[in-house]
């Protein structure tokens, strides 16, 4: 587990946002290693939202770059599809790029099947015309056994992985 994550968790114990700090040692702690935790999109949402820089060292970005943005959950309207969190640039600076993540802890093949198509939806429906990113966080490589193949054409930098092991 990252160290920013870390520092993180050990805050939400001493600032006694008691809740979420238990949600977070349940899932890590008790749950088997292989196992996935069901509130893992849950604990992730609200460690993004209340301290967005963790993300950012994830991808190995500055962490005060989370000061230009703005985390949220939104909703792919169509077949309702959801999308774990999406950082947009604050100002809407266009030079800025948008940041979709998504926190994979289950295989599943299917699994940038769904992404980019939630990805493409949101961007159809918005006005925006900012570059973009997607971001995948797995607890380790070995979750992730997505088919990638036909997604070749789309250029290694619109999306990357986190690994948190």
């Amino acid at each position: 587990m990252p160290l920013s994550i870390i520092r993180a968790i050990l805050y939400l114990a001493y600032t006694s946002r008691l809740e979420l700090f238990l949600s977070i040692i349940d899932c890590y702690v008790s749950t088997p290693k292989n196992a996935s935790c069901v509130k893992t999109d849950t604990i992730f949402y609200r460690l993004f939202q209340s301290f967005p820089s963790i993300f950012f060292e994830l991808i190995d970005q500055p962490p005060q770059t989370a000061n230009d943005y703005q985390f949220s959950s939104v909703e792919v309207k169509q077949l309702a599809f959801r999308i774990d969190g999406v950082f947009l640039p604050i100002n809407n600076v266009q030079s800025t790029d948008i940041y979709f993540v998504e926190v994979q802890f289950q295989p599943d093949k299917k699994f940038y099947s769904r992404f980019f198509t939630e990805i493409f939806l949101y961007l159809d429906q918005t006005e925006l015309t900012n570059n973009w990113r997607g971001v995948v966080v797995y607890p380790n490589r070995s979750i992730d056994i997505g088919e990638t193949q036909r997604y070749l054409e789309l250029p290694n930098q619109t999306w990357s992985q986190a690994d948190l092991s």
